[in-house]
């Protein structure tokens, strides 16, 4: 008799998730309804985001990311809406936000990263590719990337990262 009353309850505390679950997937289908009224600011985030010249890694992400300041509460309405924000901009736009930062990312995806040593990694295939004694100057340094993603028909970004993870986009 007691299982019997133990599987009743699981079964119970089951539908009940998966009302919750119906619950918040119809919660979300409204946000994205009203938010359609201020996407006039989510395509200025967008586009403020492609012209950004500012990278940063993110612990939760692979690739480096492009981000501009942004505060995410001129777009919702109650705090509770910070995460339907959230996951509709992720889903739609592939923005992430860092709300404790008040800033807005986008993943760049994988990179050519040239390293404080001069060692050069592409990210993409995970393998060092050019070494520093390679190379003497920034412009071999530049041709032999060129020469890199031309064999590869690959041209992502090429990046500078230091020790301490700081970001620039490369220039000779």
């Amino acid at each position: 008799m007691k299982n019997l009353v133990m599987v009743e309850i699981n079964n119970k505390i089951e539908q009940t998730k998966k009302v919750l679950e119906d619950l918040e997937e119809k919660r979300y289908d409204v946000f994205c309804l009203q938010i359609q009224s201020k996407l006039d600011k989510i395509i200025e985030l967008a586009m403020e985001l492609s012209d950004s010249k500012y990278l940063t890694s993110h612990e939760f992400e692979e690739w480096p990311m492009i981000y501009t300041d942004f505060d995410y509460k001129t777009l919702i309405d109650s705090k509770g809406d910070s995460n339907l924000l959230e996951r509709f901009l992720s889903e739609e736009y592939f923005i992430s936000l860092d709300k404790q930062n008040n800033c807005a990312m986008m993943s760049i995806g994988p990179c050519i990263l040239v390293n404080d040593d001069g060692d050069v990694l592409d990210q993409d295939n995970q393998k060092w590719v050019i070494s520093k004694s390679d190379y003497e100057t920034r412009e071999e340094l530049k041709e032999l990337i060129e020469k890199y993603m031309e064999k590869t028909g690959c041209y992502p970004s090429v990046i500078d990262c230091n020790r301490n993870g700081f970001m620039t986009y490369f220039k000779v």
